[in-house]
């Protein structure tokens, strides 16, 4: 059922991506694309985007950010 409903969900948020794009809606547009971002990655907008590596957690982020150099981001991350 989960997967039916996110399928769904995505042809929905297109939609209203379509319309509100068609109307120049540029807040609401990017407010949309936000959410489907979030549908696909399954992660929240506010959440880290080290969080989207495979096998890092929550709780591994504290390991990240007591460097030296604080790595907070995904770029800091390959430097």
């Amino acid at each position: 059922d989960t997967k039916s409903v996110l399928d769904q969900c995505l042809r929905i948020l297109q939609a209203m991506l379509d319309y509100s794009a068609d109307q120049g809606w540029l807040t609401c547009s990017i407010y949309v694309i936000n959410m489907m971002q979030m549908c696909c990655q399954g992660r929240w907008l506010s959440d880290s985007d080290l969080l989207t590596l495979p096998h890092v957690e929550t709780e591994h982020l504290i390991r990240f950010y007591s460097n030296s150099p604080r790595i907070d981001c995904l770029p800091r991350l390959l430097n």
